[in-house]
């Protein structure tokens, strides 16, 4: 591990000041979570508000600060990214920049926009990948390039994935993959190293860091990866306070963490399956050894990061299957086929679970202790990405476009 000097001080904001916005992957804090009134449950491409083409193709999930929307594409022909704002009151194209990359290998679910930017008041963070470069760029809002990082080689097998977060006046960015992994925390205003984290190089983990507050009030980061299991650093200083350690998972974590009753839920997967959920107790000092609760290996998502609301987890596995489980043991309350797939993770909107599948239907549920579908909407388009909630409105992401529903709130 490396550690540097601080350059710059720390400007102690709540973690959910700004849960009006939709900041990161799966909003304020990873929790996929609105309380937005109004937002329908039923519709049809008349009712949108706005639908606009995006140039080229991503799965990566549109991010919000004020009225401004923040999203990724790619000519996968051309090997080209495009970082977009976009107005969210009327659909159009704010700025547009386009970066020249080269073509390499991925999956043929994955895309080379499926990294989610991440926003505050002044950036907006994007990141992306190819076999020798894995980059992390800082833009103003107006689109003026403020600095630049490459990390060096990025070797998976599916492609990238990983999404960046911000903590206070610093980004997070685990670099995981086959190679010489590290999580670096880097100043939002100059892009420096604030302090590197070596990890050990297993299985490529892609899924978020969030923030969980100790007993003690006391902030760390959760990350979840093969090499390490489920573990939280300072967010200081990068040292590690506690960590499952290796033998939690056997396969690829891509979910990412889940807070829930005290405890903190990690999973990993495979295209082929055995995927599984394992529930930790962090330490009560917040420094020491997890206890690792349960495990749930019945309709455990591999992609799909899951919701809590009321107390209760909701999941929406890869091969469609909707359940809702106890935290407090993981057994299921209960289990329904939903006859689709998802890569999409579900939100929860006013306790209502929004889960996008990957032929681009919205299939509507409520997030209660007994299924009740609501209802069932096509957008016309595949879709991979995550929703957003922000200013009254719900954001959809297809293959090829953004739609706009405004609540009626």
């Amino acid at each position: 591990m490396r550690f540097f000097q601080p350059c710059f001080l720390f400007l102690f904001v709540p973690v959910f000041l700004f849960a009006q916005e939709w900041t990161r992957f799966h909003g304020a804090n990873g929790t996929g979570s609105s309380d937005t009134k109004g937002i329908p449950v039923k519709w049809t491409s008349g009712d949108y508000t706005w639908s606009v083409n995006l140039p080229g193709q991503g799965h990566s999930s549109p991010v919000l600060w004020g009225e401004k929307i923040f999203i990724t594409c790619a000519d996968h022909e051309e090997a080209v990214q495009y970082f977009l704002c976009i107005d969210g009151r009327t659909g159009r194209t704010i700025w547009k920049k386009m970066y020249q990359e080269k073509n390499y290998r991925i999956h043929k679910f994955n895309s080379y926009a499926s990294s989610t930017p991440t926003v505050d008041a002044k950036h907006v963070i994007f990141s992306w990948t190819t076999k020798e470069s894995d980059h992390l760029l800082c833009l103003d809002h107006s689109g003026n390039e403020l600095w630049r990082r490459d990390f060096g080689p990025f070797d998976t097998a599916h492609g990238n994935g990983n999404s960046p977060m911000i903590y206070k006046d610093l980004v997070i960015y685990p670099h995981d993959h086959f190679g010489k992994s590290s999580v670096h925390a880097v100043g939002i205003d100059n892009g420096k190293d604030f302090w590197v984290l070596s990890r050990d190089s297993a299985k490529p983990s892609h899924s978020t860091p969030c923030v969980y507050k100790t007993s003690r009030g006391v902030e760390q980061l959760i990350f979840t990866s093969d090499s390490h299991g489920i573990y939280a650093v300072n967010p200081r200083d990068g040292r590690v306070q506690w960590e499952s350690g290796p033998k939690t998972f056997d396969k690829r974590c891509v979910l990412s963490p889940v807070l829930v009753g005290g405890k903190i839920l990690g999973t990993c997967g495979s295209g082929g399956g055995g995927n599984y959920i394992v529930a930790v107790i962090p330490p009560k000092s917040g420094i020491g050894k997890p206890t690792i609760a349960y495990e749930v290996r019945k309709a455990a998502p591999y992609v799909p990061t899951s919701v809590v609301h009321d107390g209760l987890v909701f999941h929406v596995d890869d091969k469609g299957i909707a359940s809702c489980m106890d935290p407090a043991n993981g057994k299921a309350i209960w289990m329904e086929r939903l006859d689709a797939n998802f890569f999409s993770s579900p939100i929860v909107v006013d306790g209502k679970v929004y889960a996008v599948s990957r032929t681009g239907e919205v299939l509507v549920f409520e997030a209660s202790r007994q299924f009740k579908l609501l209802a069932r909407n096509q957008l016309g388009e595949k879709s991979f990405s995550t929703p957003a909630v922000a200013n009254g409105n719900l954001y959809l992401r297809t293959f090829s476009k953004l739609i706009c529903i405004k609540g009626q709130g």
